[in-house]
């Protein structure tokens, strides 16, 4: 397996006509080393996607922002907390990658999501979710029992 590193994540941002900020971009690429040096494979991120897909529809699915002390690497590192939400997942679909439509909220995190995205800061998607990977051929592979639990917010830059 190559290993090559994903393309920048960054997403994109529209402000409706009510002043709602909206951010759309890429969650995670299928088959290809992301960032973080793991590989998501597309079955098993199509079964994680169909399992969320209520939960978007409801306005249930959450963004994130994690903080220092949110625990996102350690188990179960598999939650979103209120004090971290910055915005809802609007939409979840899978092409050749996730993307991820989030409305930002008028919270916290969303104000300054909000901010760092008008100021020009380069803001992009993660996964947060839980699961077991294997290492093969220098890359963590994520594996069957991965979850998506809620999309992070990152700054890039």
């Amino acid at each position: 397996m190559d290993k090559i590193v994903e393309p920048s994540n960054a997403v994109e941002m529209e402000q409706t006509e009510d002043g709602k900020v909206v951010l759309r971009g890429v969650v995670v690429r299928c088959d290809v080393p992301t960032l973080t040096g793991r590989v998501y494979p597309r079955a098993v991120v199509e079964r994680a996607i169909a399992a969320r897909q209520q939960a978007v529809r409801c306005g249930q699915f959450m963004a994130a922002c994690p903080t220092d002390t949110w625990p996102m690497v350690t188990t179960p590192g598999d939650r979103v907390y209120l004090a971290d939400v910055a915005g809802i997942v609007r939409k979840l679909d899978l092409a050749c990658e996730v993307r991820a439509e989030v409305l930002l909220l008028n919270s916290d995190k969303g104000k300054i999501i909000s901010k760092l995205v008008k100021d020009g800061h380069r803001i992009r998607f993660f996964p947060i979710g839980r699961g077991s990977v294997t290492e093969a051929e220098g890359v963590g592979v994520v594996q069957d029992d991965f979850e998506i639990n809620g999309v992070g917010i990152t700054v890039e830059d």
